[in-house]
């Protein structure tokens, strides 16, 4: 959740397991999961979705 409030912008998978470090599968399954909570919310795609941004549950967060 970190990453999602610092970058302020709609992220792509790479870039997430780029800066934390963790493979692609398991980036994937977590970023699933938050969307799932409404944490984190698909930014583009409707089959495979390739960017999010943050949900509507994320402002008690920040």
């Amino acid at each position: 959740m970190w990453f999602a409030i610092k970058l302020e912008r709609t992220f792509r998978l790479p870039e997430v397991c780029s800066a934390l470090n963790i493979g692609e599968k398991f980036a994937r399954r977590s970023l699933a999961r938050l969307a799932e909570l409404n944490l984190l919310e698909p930014a583009s795609g409707t089959k495979r979705i390739t960017s999010y941004r943050l949900g509507s549950s994320a402002g008690k967060f920040y």
